[in-house]
């Protein structure tokens, strides 16, 4: 288990330029912050061939403007990460040199930039027919079709279900 508390002096902000120029906002340092929360991760072993590992983090972000600020993003900053993520994995040894991973991932929303929640899982099928070369099949975001994890939804990209395949050759 890990716990983190951090401040954070003199972040951008988006300051009002007095009297109003060409441009009525400016970059500047005008805000301060802190952040904190926990992490907690646990692995166990099965059996000798399957491990299970799983995780979850906690974080919290708080953004104020500093005496004599003009900021006009009122602590955007806050909710530009979620609030909880939970995460499983399970890797496995199988017969024939073969090996079978699989990750599961919760994530929380993240509210000012409308991205909602959302949870995925991710697999891959390996076998190493030498100690020189790993063949893989991998899927990558296999519960959906496509989500969103982090942007305004103007600027955007969903991040798509993928599948491919790797060759490793070790020299």
């Amino acid at each position: 288990m890990a716990t983190f508390y951090s401040r954070y002096y003199g972040l951008r902000s988006l300051e009002q330029v007095n009297p109003p120029a060409a441009s009525p906002l400016v970059i500047g340092n005008g805000q301060d912050g802190e952040s904190f929360g926990a992490e907690v991760t646990a692995e166990y072993w099965l059996t000798n061939r399957w491990r299970m590992r799983a995780g979850y983090t906690e974080l919290r972000v708080h953004v104020w403007p500093k005496p004599g600020s003009t900021d006009t993003s009122r602590g955007a900053a806050e909710s530009h990460t979620p609030d909880r993520q939970f995460f499983l994995q399970s890797s496995v040894a199988l017969p024939a040199h073969l090996g079978f991973d699989a990750g599961f991932r919760a994530i929380d929303d993240i509210t000012n930039q409308q991205v909602p929640a959302y949870a995925e899982l991710n697999a891959k099928l390996a076998w190493q027919p030498s100690s020189k070369l790993d063949l893989s099949l991998v899927g990558q975001n296999l519960l959906h079709r496509r989500h969103a994890e982090f942007g305004a939804p103007a600027a955007r990209r969903d991040i798509e279900r993928g599948v491919y395949g790797a060759v490793e050759w070790r020299f």
